[in-house]
Formats: structure tokens, C-alpha cells, sequence
């Protein structure tokens, strides 16, 4: 190859192929950490004393238009892809992404592209977690990059050195081990990312919950409260729950309910109408207002409407007065019309009145008109 750095990847490949047992020799089962040991050892021989990647690779289901990584609209800015990297090859259409004619954007994290149109299929895709190490013989890591193989990651011209592709049990407990060995908070975070980024499992879901309700960082126990809403199962509703309606920090609160208006589950918008009309905690009550408001299900504005009238906190109806903004026209005019013309409130009409002011709706207007008049 023309680059070096491809060519020391290469060789690394063919290092790690000969270590692991690629070529056809006996291969003595190792769990992730032993295989980490023996690429250390590697990597002190070799004289890589200025940083490496460790990576290795799980099956995820994932929708057919989303993506973990980091994605360019100048498709010349997303080569090589982290599997051409790793193969030394390059790859027409991995997974063929196209966000339009956009100027050039970058868009990182778990992302989109394009329109589903209702088409939420899911397929199983490779998703890469990678392991930075600053220096030869520290076997700590100092960051861990996330993306789809079909994604280009920037590896600062470090080398990397990949371990193939392990099932996501193995991947999980690995990082739990990790976990209590990093005492950074955000090599922490990344490491609850990791584990949150894998198809729901039992040690996973137990990981997470832990660390939610566990004496940790409040930014670690967040991170921990996404993750799990991810899962979308009843047990996680169940943690998110708590977690939205006791948790020590209003931050942690705040951050369950929002993980409940992510969750699929079915019993995810029940959750939310108890916590918009039983949770103790205001801003609690006003984050499932809003969230429930998004949902916009039949159930859902009927239960915002119902709060608007009888619910004994101004604060919180102001709130129901934005959640209601936030619905399409056909639904959000007519009932802001009729809170700005009788509710009796005098700051729940102001509020209504200034949201109607915000639209370009006929109606918004000649409503507004006429009161002014009036």
C-alpha cells in the first residue's frame, strides 16, 4: 500500500492473524481481557510506545437507515471506513448512506439519515468498540470510540490492532470488568455507553442498574438512565420509574423521564400520564407533560387537556400551555384559543395567548383580534 499507516495497520493485522489463530492453528479459547494481555505483550515487541488501538467488533440489530459513528455529507471526508481499515480493502457500498445535497455537515453519535417512511426494519450490523492506549505496557485506556464498520474513525495515526468480532454476552462482561478500574468520570460514561450500545440482555440490563442506582457521579447515572431506556423492556420501565419518581438528584429525574417517552414499550406512555398527574416532584411533572405532549396519541391529549382544567398549579398548567404549543395546528389552535378566551387563570391566558402569538395560523390571529377588542 502507498500509505505507511495503512501499511502498519497491515502488518499489525497479520501480527494479531498469527497470534489468534487466523491461519489454521489450534485456537485455545480466551476470554476479551487474555486477548488484550497477549496484544500488549505485542504491541512492548514491536516498539509501539507512543499509542494503539485495540478493537473488536459485536452484531447489533439496528435500523436500516441508522448509524453509530461519525458521518460527512462530502463523502470524500468518509474514507477509509473503519472496515477497509481492517481489511486493508477497499469497499463499495458497505451500507450506502446519502443525507441528501446538503452543504457539507457532520453529524456524529447515534444518527438517522434520510426518511424511514414508516420503515423501521431492522437488520443485524457490525458495530466496532475501540480501545485507545496512550502508551506501551499502560493497560488502562484512555478512550473508547464507538461507530458502525461501515463508518470512518479518526484513530490520531496510532495503529490498530483488531481482535475480530465477539458475541454481545463476552462484550458486556468485559466492559463491567473494566468498569471499577477507570476512575475517570468520563472514561466511566464511556464505558456505560458501551455497554448500553449492545442488544438488550440480562447482564447488561443488571450493569445499568447498578450504576443508576448506585453511589456514582450523577453525569455516570445519567448515562446510565439513557442506556437503559434503550432496552425497552418492562424491567427497564420499571428502574426508569424509580429512578423519575425517587432518585436523590433532579438531574437524574429529569433524564429517566425522558428515557421513558424514548422507550418502544407499550406501557411506556402509561408511565408517563402517572408521572404528568401523580409525580411529586414539579419539574418531573412538567419534562412528562412535555414528553407526553410529543407522543401526541389520543390518550395523551386527553390526559394534557385534563390537567389544563383541573390541576391546582399554575406553574405546571403553563407548562400543559407550552405542551399543548408543541402539537400540530389541527389539534394545538383550537384548544389554545379556548384557554387564552376562559380559562380562569389570568397567567395560564397570558401564556395561552403568547403561544397563539408565536403561529402563523388565520385562526391564531383573528382569536387574538377579537380579544383585544373584547
Amino acid at each position: 500500500m502507498k500509505n505507511s499507516a495503512w501499511s502498519v495497520i497491515l502488518l499489525l493485522l497479520l501480527v494479531s492473524a498469527f497470534c489468534f489463530g487466523v491461519f489454521g492453528q489450534t485456537i485455545v479459547q480466551k476470554n476479551i481481557e487474555e486477548y488484550f494481555d497477549q496484544v500488549h505483550k505485542e504491541a512492548i515487541t514491536k516498539g509501539y510506545r507512543d499509542g494503539y488501538w485495540i478493537g473488536y467488533s459485536i452484531k447489533k440489530s439496528m435500523e436500516e437507515n441508522s448509524f453509530i459513528g461519525s458521518y460527512s455529507s462530502d463523502d470524500r471526508r468518509n474514507r477509509p471506513s473503519l472496515a477497509e481499515v481492517i481489511s486493508g480493502v477497499q469497499i463499495k457500498n458497505i451500507d450506502e448512506i446519502k443525507i441528501g445535497d446538503n452543504d457539507c455537515q457532520i453529524i456524529e453519535g447515534n444518527v438517522s439519515i434520510g426518511n424511514s417512511n414508516g420503515n423501521n426494519r431492522k437488520i443485524e450490523k457490525e458495530v466496532g468498540i475501540l480501545f485507545h492506549f496512550d502508551r506501551t505496557g499502560n493497560k488502562i485506556f484512555d478512550e473508547i470510540k464507538i461507530s458502525n464498520l461501515s463508518l470512518k474513525v479518526t484513530l490520531k495515526n496510532d495503529p490498530l490492532i483488531w481482535l475480530n468480532s465477539f458475541d454481545n454476552e463476552e462484550s458486556v462482561s468485559f466492559l463491567v470488568d473494566q468498569f471499577n478500574d477507570h476512575y475517570s468520570i468520563e472514561i466511566q460514561e464511556d464505558i456505560v455507553r458501551a455497554a448500553g450500545i449492545h442488544d438488550p440482555g440480562e447482564k447488561g440490563f443488571l450493569f445499568l442498574k447498578e450504576i443508576l442506582i448506585g453511589d456514582y457521579k450523577n453525569s455516570i447515572r445519567e448515562e446510565s438512565a439513557f442506556w437503559i431506556g434503550q432496552q425497552n423492556t418492562d424491567a427497564a420501565l420499571t428502574a426508569l420509574m424509580q429512578a423519575a419518581q425517587k432518585d436523590k438528584s433532579e438531574d437524574v429525574m429529569e433524564k429517566a423521564v425522558f428515557s421513558v417517552s424514548e422507550m418502544e414499550n407499550k406501557n411506556a406512555t402509561d408511565s408517563l400520564v402517572k408521572l404528568a398527574r401523580k409525580a411529586e416532584n414539579r419539574n418531573v411533572r412538567n419534562k412528562a407533560i412535555f414528553w407526553l405532549s410529543q407522543r401526541a396519541s389520543e390518550k395523551a391529549v386527553a390526559v394534557i387537556e385534563d390537567i389544563i382544567q383541573n390541576d391546582d398549579d399554575t406553574e405546571v398548567q403553563k407548562q400543559v400551555v407550552f405542551a399543548i404549543s408543541q402539537l400540530d395546528d389541527e389539534e394545538s389552535i383550537p384548544s389554545l384559543i379556548k384557554i387564552a378566551r376562559s380559562h380562569p387563570s389570568v397567567e395560564v391566558r397570558k401564556s395561552a395567548i403568547f403561544w397563539l402569538g408565536q403561529t402563523e395560523d388565520s385562526r391564531a390571529l383573528d382569536a387574538i383580534v377579537e380579544m383585544v377588542k373584547n
